[in-house]
């Protein structure tokens, strides 16, 4: 065993040195790695705190460098000093061509914003890796905004202010930033948590970027998805403002075709705020320690948000909707809502508050019984239904405090007007019958079906027989 350790050993300190003298890794300083640092030891020493086999052996493969930012000078034991100088030379070696910039474990101090170029993955080892800063603008951000930037990456990381107070700056800053990722990362103590947003439309857009299961805390706003921030995807994590801490704005959203899928969001004062564009939220949980707040408002001017099975607690209002076409469906929570002009099934193109084409509606109540309901504010309605009592389908219109039944019983083939219970093949709970139009008959052989009824002014003319007319004459008194 240890002489297949030697061996091993030996094996790993002739890899780096090769590494080293042969620039596989790509620009790299030969002080990124430290060839009498590995002798002695064991692989799992090289890699101790957290340095993943795996994953060097993947970036060896692909020849983009991994920069240990203690190579560069950053000390986590230099009591408060500055590391912005050790993270971004190490950010600069790379030069845009793509590499990781590792935080080992330990406290690494900002006294200024750390600027990144495409392609620069920021990786930690969890909340052990902490980035803290003094109130600067913004703790990363990218190097030019107004250009082009992507497939940035911060993975494993606690990123926060120095001084626990939300009055200033931003955690992570995606202007221009486009087809990247925050992962597995914590942010606290700054103004913004995170930042999505296109310095300049004709430029730099900051489309397709994602965020997986981040915990932001005790910020004024979480995420902020600005003008130019669309399509951008938030998967689980959770933003929340701890004892005595409420966030004002959970997540913003101020762009289109943005998705936001398990987000837990507790103690703010707005949970999720549309003001423009369209969101899909998808099982969001929103809820505060203490009654007050709103859960989701949709803002005048938005249109076409979709949110499914929320989950509101402890909430003044759980969505205030000013915008157009809205969804919101829920099983238990928040009874179904829908607020869009035209909905359409089985056509892309309705005509009708809601348009079915080639099928049937079907509207069950409490009592499994099929039913349909349409309505004013002014308590006027038109309600159909089949009362599986009575075997009968009832109509009722109501209006001004009256209600008018119409009863149709399908297996005696009864219709009653004003009744639920007709007896006869026409049954009027009433006392007078209205034909509106007088009609006569040419002859008494004139055309006509047995049981027709008609009248003028000298006659009542009932039809007897095919083709067979009677009359009686009447007048007045």
């Amino acid at each position: 065993m240890e002489a297949f350790k030697k061996s091993y050993i030996i094996t790993v300190v002739v890899v780096l040195a090769v590494l080293v003298t042969s620039n596989l890794y790509g620009n790299i300083n030969a002080s990124t790695v430290d060839i009498d640092s590995v002798s002695g030891k064991t692989v799992n020493d090289i890699f101790d705190g957290g340095y993943d086999v795996a994953i060097a052996t993947h970036d060896i493969f692909t020849k983009r460098p991994w920069l240990d930012i203690m190579a560069y000078g950053a000390n986590p034991a230099d009591n408060g000093s500055s590391d912005a100088n050790a993270i971004q030379a190490a950010v600069d070696d790379l030069d845009g061509n793509g590499g990781v910039v590792f935080f080992p474990i330990g406290t690494w101090n900002l006294d200024k914003t750390i600027r990144f170029k495409s392609s620069v993955k920021f990786v930690g080892q969890g909340l052990g890796s902490h980035i803290t800063a003094n109130l600067c603008s913004a703790l990363f951000d990218s190097n030019d905004p107004s250009h082009f930037c992507q497939d940035v990456a911060f993975v494993d990381l606690y990123i926060s202010n120095t001084v626990k107070s939300n009055s200033g700056g931003i955690g992570i800053d995606f202007t221009g930033v486009n087809r990247s990722r925050i992962e597995n990362v914590r942010i606290s103590f700054v103004e913004t948590g995170v930042k999505i947003l296109t310095a300049d439309p004709n430029a730099a857009v900051a489309y397709y970027n994602t965020i997986y299961n981040t915990t932001i805390i005790n910020t004024v706003t979480g995420i902020d998805i600005g003008d130019g921030g669309g399509v951008t995807n938030i998967f689980g994590g959770s933003i929340k403002g701890e004892p005595n801490s409420t966030v004002t704005t959970g997540i913003k959203v101020a762009s289109s075709n943005i998705g936001i899928f398990g987000v837990c969001l507790e103690n703010f004062t707005t949970g999720i705020n549309v003001i423009a564009g369209s969101a899909l939220i998808c099982e969001p949980r929103l809820e505060n320690d203490n009654v007050g707040g709103t859960g989701i408002t949709i803002t005048s001017g938005t249109s076409g948000s979709v949110i499914i099975a929320p989950y509101f607690s402890k909430l003044t209002t759980n969505l205030n909707d000013s915008g157009t076409k809205t969804i919101c469906l829920s099983a238990d929570e928040y009874s179904p809502y829908l607020s869009t002009k035209n909905l359409g099934v089985g056509t892309v193109s309705p005509q009708y508050s809601i348009d079915v084409r080639n099928g049937d509606v079907a509207v069950w109540n409490s009592g499994n019984n099929p039913s349909f309901y349409n309505g004013d504010d002014s308590q006027n309605y038109l309600l159909a239904r089949y009362l599986s009592s009575n075997k009968v389908g009832k109509i009722q219109s109501y209006a001004s405090n009256n209600a008018s039944d119409l009863g149709i019983n399908p297996e005696g083939g009864n219709v009653g007007v004003g009744t639920i219970g007709p007896t006869a093949k026409l049954d009027i709970n009433g006392n007078m019958i209205r034909i509106r139009t007088s009609k006569t008959p040419a002859s008494s052989t004139a055309t006509g079906d047995v049981g027709s009824i008609c009248w003028d002014s000298s006659y009542i003319y009932i039809c007897v027989g095919t083709n067979s007319w009677k009359r009686v004459a009447i007048s007045s008194w």
